[in-house]
């Protein structure tokens, strides 16, 4: 009986992890790359070299990247302790009520 219960508990463990780390720091790094995509192929951004280029994306993924893992993890905790319908209905009306 209690291995059962050690079982269970180190699955709700890894499932926390998952989702208060993995989740977030992958979708983070989607947003940061896409961001990154836009800026150089879009905005036509250019560095002079590449230590540049590296002390300026290491400064923008500390602050901008901190910024986004946080909503991001906000978001997936909500998208999935709640139904998905629910969810994106209070979204919109609190977007539509302001």
């Amino acid at each position: 009986m209690y291995k059962r219960t050690k079982f269970t508990r180190i699955r709700i463990k890894i499932l926390q992890f998952f989702e208060l780390v993995i989740l977030p720091i992958a979708i983070s790094g989607l947003i940061m790359l896409f961001l990154f995509w836009i800026s150089i192929d879009l905005l036509g951004v250019r560095f002079s070299s590449w230590e540049q280029m590296a002390v300026i994306l290491i400064v923008i993924i500390l602050l901008i990247g901190g910024i986004i893992f946080e909503f991001s993890r906000i978001v997936i905790k909500r998208i999935l302790h709640y139904p998905t319908l629910d969810f994106f209905e209070k979204i919109f009306k609190k977007l539509f009520k302001k």
